[in-house]
């Protein structure tokens, strides 16, 4: 249990990196030749300051090949080497979806992922799609879609919201 992830104040990043570069460099120490770690960082991550897994990442010395190259620079090289998901969605953590103080509990972020697949489901949204659901404070939820993805959906978007 990590009371600094639940509480989700604005350094749940931070702490969940932190688990998961302690948990690899246990497991990289059994390596022969010890092992290094890499992340796919690029270069607009490096422009967003809430990126406190960032800080967790320069403090475990992991390597960021892909942070001179911007998001967009990494899908043309993902497409030119015949990678499937090169035009895929961006999929951050379902902890991101959570507003800060909304706590990082199994039950919440369960309750997002079913709500996600439920919207992809009544919209029939492909994984290429921008959609998330958003877990706002006092219950409250929201579901952002990009504007083009509107058209022509209105009875569906309908069905979602009741």
């Amino acid at each position: 249990r990590d009371d600094t992830y639940i509480s989700n104040a604005g350094m749940a990043c931070y702490a969940c990196k932190t688990h998961l570069y302690t948990a690899l460099n246990t497991v990289a120490s059994d390596a022969p030749a010890g092992a290094t770690l890499f992340n796919g960082t690029n270069a607009d991550d490096l422009t967003d300051e809430t990126r406190v897994g960032l800080l967790a990442a320069a403090a475990f010395e992991v390597r960021s090949p892909l942070s001179g190259a911007t998001k967009e620079e990494v899908r043309r090289v993902a497409k030119h080497l015949g990678l499937r998901n090169w035009d895929y969605a961006a999929a951050p953590c379902l902890r991101s979806r959570l507003a800060l103080g909304v706590e990082a509990t199994e039950s919440h972020l369960r309750l997002i992922a079913a709500s996600e697949e439920q919207v992809r489901r009544v919209l029939g949204l492909s994984l290429k799609e921008n959609m998330r659901v958003r877990m706002l404070s006092r219950g409250r939820g929201m579901v952002e879609l990009e504007g083009n993805l509107l058209k022509g959906r209105e009875k569906e978007i309908e069905t979602v919201v009741k």
